[in-house]
Order: structure tokens, then sequence, then C-alpha cells
């Protein structure tokens, strides 16, 4: 993959962990089965932006999907930590 196609997947990512912490927040989702949504919801997102918009290889389509996860992690439990703390006070 491109420098380009690796800053599409690893920002996708980070934009999707941002907006289900702010999403699950304000639901007042608490637990495991929390971060499991996410997981699911970020790795479907991320496989769907890499195989429409960034490459057709099988290799590029691992890579991409497994790029910057665990950053998007912690963007998506700051957000999601935060906003459920400011929404029930």
């Amino acid at each position: 993959m491109q420098v380009e196609q690796h800053a599409v997947c690893y920002w996708s990512k980070q934009l999707t962990g941002v907006f289900c912490g702010i999403f699950f927040g304000m639901a007042q989702m608490k637990g495991l089965m929390t971060l499991a949504i996410f997981g699911m919801v970020n790795l479907s997102i991320t496989w769907i932006v890499v195989s429409k918009y960034v490459s057709e290889d099988p290799k590029d389509l691992q890579q991409g999907v497994h790029e910057g996860f665990m950053p998007s992690i912690a963007g998506f439990l700051l957000t999601w930590i935060t906003t459920n703390t400011a929404v029930s006070g």
C-alpha cells in the first residue's frame, strides 16, 4: 500500500473510535459488551473503507485492517469515558 492509503486506513479508524466513543457515551452504554460492539463496528467500517477505496490485494486488506487498531481503542476509551461521565453527571 502507498503512504496515502495507509493514512486513509489509520485516520478512518481514529475517527470511528472517537465517533463511537461519543455515541456510546451519550447512550450511557457500559461494560465489556460495549467494547466488543466497538471492536466489531471498527473492524467492519475499516474493512469496508479498505476494500472499496484503498486496495483489492488481500495482503493489503489484512495490513490495512490491522493498522492503527490500538490507538483507535485508546481514542474510543477516552471519548467514551469522558462523555459517559459528563452525561451521567
